[in-house]
């Protein structure tokens, strides 16, 4: 009877091995192959990168953002306004880890009137891309804004398409990437783009198309731009052509 027992164990074990192989490929997300075009030949040594496309969008009430520049990538600053004398208190936090306090930038008596507040960060190691909040409380109001923190600038600032960089991927095992959602998780988010004078340049959106870029020295720069949303299963193949 044992080993019976063991033989269907066994089984079970093989079973559930192998069925995992194929997890990443049968998942929702992107799968990627990237193969020499003139035979087919999986492409190994490669440089992928993702990007974020983002494109204008109408007005849009439901962003609450006075922080200027917008996007920024070493300091910005915001301003409101006291009427009275009281207790003010201005931190950012961290929403998209656990939304814990990362930083005050003011805890104490404010005179009424005008007020500039900046949050400049040291070292572009020190956070990672993305949304941050930023909370004003004073005696007379307390509220939440969103502010967008990218290291280097890429946003463009001249047309209405722009490229925002958002993940790596190098030297692909048999050419093979997946890509899922959860690898990109702005898609979808809006923001306003605000220049550093202050001026309200618009409304902008994370769209939920992304831009592939595969580099390598032997072959051409190739491009591809795929869907990328939550519960669909895309596959996608690249072909690269040689110098």
């Amino acid at each position: 009877m044992k080993p019976i027992l063991f033989i269907f164990i066994l089984f079970l074990v093989l079973l559930a091995s192998c069925g995992g192989t194929n997890d990443a490929q049968d998942s929702p997300g992107v799968n990627l192959s990237i193969v020499d075009n003139s035979n087919g030949s999986p492409v190994s040594s490669a440089t992928v990168n993702i990007y974020y496309l983002v494109s204008q969008i109408p007005n849009d009430t439901s962003i609450h953002s006075i922080n200027y520049p917008n996007p920024f990538n070493s300091i910005t600053l915001f301003q409101f306004q006291t009427s009275v004398m009281g207790l003010a208190l201005v931190e950012v936090i961290n929403s998209q880890s656990g939304k814990n306090v990362i930083d005050t930038l003011y805890y104490g008596m404010l005179e009424s009137g005008m007020h500039e507040i900046s949050w400049h960060i040291d070292s572009i190691n020190s956070f990672k891309d993305g949304f941050y909040t930023y909370k004003i409380k004073t005696a007379e109001f307390e509220q939440n804004y969103e502010m967008l923190y990218l290291r280097f600038n890429y946003f463009g600032f001249n047309y209405s398409d722009s490229w925002v960089p958002a993940k790596v991927f190098t030297n692909p095992s048999n050419g093979k990437i997946t890509l899922k959602p959860d690898d990109m998780p702005f898609i979808g988010r809006k923001f306003r783009h605000t220049a550093e004078n202050g001026m309200v340049l618009g409304d902008w959106m994370i769209r939920d198309s992304v831009s592939i870029e595969v580099l390598n020295d032997g072959y051409n720069t190739a491009y591809q731009t795929v869907e990328l949303v939550q519960g669909k299963k895309t596959d996608v193949t690249i072909r690269l052509i040689k110098k």
